[in-house]
């Protein structure tokens, strides 16, 4: 039979390198029994790794030019290479029992690759900070974040309460944080109870969906509390409408009694014994009471309906000085109200909106300004303001805007009479 160093140096190489894999593979399985904690096993398999540790020198100390091995080893081929496939099968059969045994048993190692795989971040560490279990989610998280990895998860929470990282939405007992790609966490922490003694576990949950809605639910109920302002301020005008419609039904009826009264009255004239003396005397002192009082209701006077309609979308509407009443010039001061009610409750987001009235020798100056937040930049007239300049300078006066440091929109009114509001 052939010795070993009797074959060639390929064929010495390829049984050196068969030699190898199987030491390498009993080298792999020491290890996973290791972490798997099979105590049991770890004896054989450390057995085999020094039997084929010792074949493999044996094998290198035979293929050596000046050979230093001791006397008497002499390695045969054929047998060389049949216990290098022995070995090989023996550590290809430890490996199929580790697999069987994995993905029948829990162990430690399993439990760590579950934690792995969750897509909620978690961290267990004892209160004085020293990590027991940590997945990846929740470390990548942290370096996302804090852009290192997670050493100090008391320091990692501190800064989350506290809202210290660029991403942080809100801090507190349930901070949260959204990254640049959308995506939302919230954090929170509690106390757990083991045998080991209280052990803090930091949860990182994706809620990214339950934001989107959440700021989508928002904006509609923005939406709807501004259509509800816009209708109880309809509700206001069809009041309005309502009590000039019930005027104009007055006047009918007056001018009616008036052209009766006058009827009678030429009957009276034309033939004193066809008409009913008392009964014309009482229709014309009907009607004469109805002349005489003269002063109109409160929802008759000037800006009303723009009170009303302040009232109705809570926005309070302050007159200081005196607002012009001459016939002429209110329904341009109707529409500047209603412009400047639109703008604090749309833009400025303000509470009140004040007006101050002076009188200056070619007319009226009247001044409008808020408690809402200056524009943050120039200011484009749209359909209100061009609609108001329009009719500003229809009248010979003019309009002028001013964005920093506060909004002010000045009006400067032709001459005509004014009174006390």
């Amino acid at each position: 039979m052939r010795e070993f160093t009797d074959l060639s140096k390929c064929w010495q190489g390829v049984l050196g390198l068969l030699a190898l894999v199987g030491f390498i593979m009993f080298t792999y399985n020491l290890l996973c029994w290791l972490f798997l904690g099979r105590r049991s096993r770890v004896f054989h398999t450390a057995l085999l790794l020094a039997l084929s540790f010792a074949h493999t020198q044996i094998m290198i100390m035979n293929a050596a030019i000046y050979p230093h091995y001791p006397a008497g080893i002499h390695l045969k081929a054929v047998p060389a290479f049949f216990t290098c496939l022995a070995f090989i099968a023996a550590a290809a059969a430890q490996q199929i029992h580790i697999r069987r045994w994995k993905s029948s048993h829990v162990s430690a190692m399993s439990v760590k690759e579950a934690f792995d795989r969750l897509p909620a971040g978690l961290c267990c560490y004892l209160p004085g900070g020293l990590i027991k279990l940590v997945n990846t989610s929740m470390d990548a998280l942290c370096r996302e974040a804090a852009g290192t990895p997670l050493m100090d998860p008391e320091g990692f929470w501190r800064d989350l309460t506290e809202g210290r990282f660029p991403a942080s939405l809100q801090g507190g007992e349930t901070p949260m944080l959204r990254f640049a790609d959308g995506r939302v966490y919230r954090f929170s922490r509690r106390e757990l109870e083991t045998e080991l003694g209280p052990v803090q576990e930091l949860l990182a949950v994706d809620v990214s969906d339950d934001w989107n809605l959440n700021r989508e639910l928002q904006k509609k109920q923005a939406k709807t509390r501004e259509i509800n302002l816009r209708l109880k301020a309809l509700l206001g005008s069809i009041e309005y409408v309502t009590m000039s419609r019930e005027l104009l039904q007055l006047k009918t009826e007056l001018h009616d009694a008036l052209g009766q009264s006058l009827l009678l009255s030429k009957r009276w004239l034309l033939d004193p014994e066809s008409t009913d003396e008392a009964r014309l005397r009482e229709t014309w002192l009907g009607n004469l009471r109805l002349l005489e009082s003269s002063r109109p209701e409160s929802w008759q006077k000037p800006y009303y309906l723009q009170k009303k309609q302040a009232e109705a979308l809570g926005v309070r509407l302050e007159f200081r000085g005196r607002l012009p009443e001459e016939r002429r010039l209110i329904p341009v001061v109707e529409t500047a109200l209603s412009v400047h009610m639109t703008n604090v409750l749309r833009h400025a987001g303000g509470s009140a909106a004040m007006v101050d009235a002076a009188e200056t020798p070619e007319g009226c100056l009247l001044t409008f300004t808020n408690d809402g937040v200056a524009p943050s930049g120039p200011i484009r007239e749209g359909g209100g303001l061009s609609n108001l300049r329009e009719a500003v300078e229809a009248l010979g006066g003019s309009m002028t805007i001013q964005a920093s440091p506060l909004f002010r929109l000045e009006l400067r009114l032709p001459a005509g009479d004014a009174g006390s509001l």
